[in-house]
């Protein structure tokens, strides 16, 4: 039985096989949306046959889970820094570099994720949890500036403007990445939404 991962078993460290199912299905999610990917697309990518796969995964949907649980790991460790008191502006531009090169690399996926009208019940578990956790984050790390006279005293309260500038990162290299638009690899979308934001917050940058 699997868990409610979707795991028929929990893998050892560094376990090849499944590292080689999700490259598999990362790189097929680059071309084509998951329902157009099927299990044994992936299994063969992966060198592996499918009845090999549901040793590993359940469903599809699973080996989506678990893609979208590695990209918003790294996004989350790279906001610990600002989060936990680091100076502003460069580590909101680190946060947002991290960001580029995440949907750089993964923008079909996260579009996919972002966007669907009906998403498999674990990845929006996911998904909206992290919304839940980084406007959570960011409010709170915004409410401590403003009570260390640091940041713009408000309206709109903590919880708004983090929410908002959230959105307007997410639609931001949404967009970059759906069209191809240079400036998602060349920096410029990055020194654009860090200084919105800098400003927005803070009031200088």
């Amino acid at each position: 039985m699997g868990n409610r991962n979707g795991r028929r078993r929990s893998p050892s460290k560094g376990d090849v096989r499944e590292e080689k199912i999700l490259e598999s299905a990362a790189t097929l999610l680059r071309e084509r949306p998951l329902h157009q990917v099927t299990v044994t697309e992936i299994a063969t990518g992966a060198g592996i046959t499918a009845p090999t796969f549901y040793f590993y995964f359940s469903t599809k949907a699973d080996v989506l889970a678990a893609l979208l649980e590695r990209v918003l790991e790294r996004i989350r460790t790279q906001l610990t820094d600002w989060l936990e008191d680091g100076d502003a502006e460069p580590a909101i531009r680190a946060v947002l570099e991290t960001n580029a090169c995440v949907w750089g690399e993964h923008g079909a996926l996260l579009r996919e994720i972002y966007f669907s009208t009906a998403p498999e019940p674990r990845i929006a578990e996911l998904r909206d949890q992290f919304a839940e956790w980084l406007v959570a984050a960011v409010a709170d790390r915004i409410a401590t500036d403003r009570e260390a006279g640091t940041a713009l005293p408000g309206p709109p309260g903590a919880t708004e403007l983090a929410r908002t500038l959230c959105g307007m990162v997410l639609a931001s290299f949404a967009t970059a990445a759906s069209c191809g638009d240079p400036a998602l690899r060349d920096g410029r979308l990055v020194r654009t939404l860090t200084t919105i934001i800098v400003r927005s917050v803070y009031g200088s940058g």
